[in-house]
């Protein structure tokens, strides 16, 4: 507690799975076991900063994607 990241690797959570994160105590690992690259959604967040459209898009897309490699997973 107490240690904050740079802004350019945030990402928006809802908070149950803020706290979800927070008590899996590895946001990355969290997030792949959602089927989610955080880094890459962080980094494709930071390079659009300006533009809430795209990144409305770039949050929908991951997520669908994530749903459709879960769904193929089973």
């Amino acid at each position: 507690m107490g240690r904050k990241n740079a802004d350019r690797w945030a990402i928006p959570a809802c908070r149950k799975c803020h706290d979800a994160m927070h008590a899996a105590g590895d946001d990355e690992a969290y997030l792949a076991a959602q089927g989610l690259d955080g880094r890459s959604i962080a980094f494709a967040l930071w390079a659009c900063t300006g533009n809430d459209e795209i990144a409305r898009r770039t949050i929908l897309r991951a997520w669908q994607a994530a749903r459709l490699n879960k769904r193929a997973a089973e």
